[in-house]
């Protein structure tokens, strides 16, 4: 997506920046394609950053409920305040969700970094080729791709059709609000313990799926939606959306009642990564 999504809430542990389409892996990352008709060879050159850090990460974060990952500005890349694990790399990256990415060590979830990048490019399908190339530079990764069945969720438009939180925007206009996840401290949730907002702005249906399959559940070490989420609205356009709802077993009835969408249990053959090798990065 064109602007940044922050990450306030204790709940979203490990959550993957709504983002937009697909990237075709094109770098020099030794890979081996699983299931696949033909293979298509690398170019000569491929997408780099033109400046990029990497250092292990120290500090105290960026607030209590602050959780890491990647924000993407103008003409840069860079970690949350309180860094990013070389998992949310890798989901950013491949654009995949958490069930979709098997193998390597432990410490890919709790290692953190601080990662500083700079493009000329705005394009996030570059950049995520960018991305690629810098896993298999700085941290030597390789990997095996494939398919594989398994179950996920169809986002779909319900009965009622879209509720007045999802609200479509014209060409060039602005959210009303700041992008973002936060906690149930907000007015609204006065008296209502573990409520949680989402609030997204200039947001595809496409982006809004994919945001949905990273979220966690209220509960430590949980998962929300617990799988892929594939945009089957023919939704077209940016969106702001804005969902509120009291707890894990709200969820569903909220997407439905707030914003007229609804998700259906379906399986559907995806694309999964398995780590074969990853490798701490060599300092700057």
């Amino acid at each position: 997506m064109s602007r940044p999504i922050s990450v306030r809430l204790t709940f979203v542990k490990k959550i993957a920046v709504a983002v937009v389409a697909i990237a075709t892996p094109a770098v020099p990352i030794s890979v081996r394609l699983m299931n696949a008709p033909k293979v298509q060879a690398a170019p000569a050159t491929t997408p780099k950053f033109e400046v990029a850090s990497v250092k292990p990460f120290s500090g105290g974060g960026g607030g209590r409920e602050s959780t890491g990952g990647l924000r993407f500005g103008p003409g840069t890349v860079a970690s949350a305040p309180d860094g990013v694990t070389v998992r949310q790399i890798i989901l950013e990256a491949y654009h995949l969700t958490q069930s979709q990415v098997s193998g390597g060590p432990s410490w890919l979830d709790s290692d953190r970094f601080a990662l500083q990048a700079k493009t000329e490019t705005s394009d996030r399908n570059v950049v995520r080729l960018m991305l690629q190339t810098l896993l298999a530079e700085r941290f030597k990764l390789t990997a095996s791709r494939g398919t594989k069945e398994m179950p996920v969720y169809a986002l779909t438009v319900g009965k009622r059709g879209s509720g007045p939180t999802l609200r479509k925007l014209n060409e060039g206009e602005d959210s009303p609000s700041p992008a973002g996840f936060q906690s149930g401290g907000a007015p609204e949730f006065a008296g209502h313990a573990g409520g949680q907002d989402m609030v997204l702005k200039s947001i595809t249906m496409q982006e809004f799926a994919y945001s949905l399959s990273g979220l966690s559940g209220a509960q430590e070490g949980s998962q929300l939606v617990g799988r892929p989420v594939l945009n089957k609205t023919n939704l077209q356009g940016q969106f702001y959306v804005r969902l509120m709802w009291s707890g894990d077993d709200d969820f569903m009835g909220a997407l439905q009642d707030e914003l007229g969408l609804r998700l259906e249990s379906q399986k559907a053959l995806m694309d999964v990564l398995v780590i074969d090798h990853v490798e701490r990065p060599s300092e700057n």
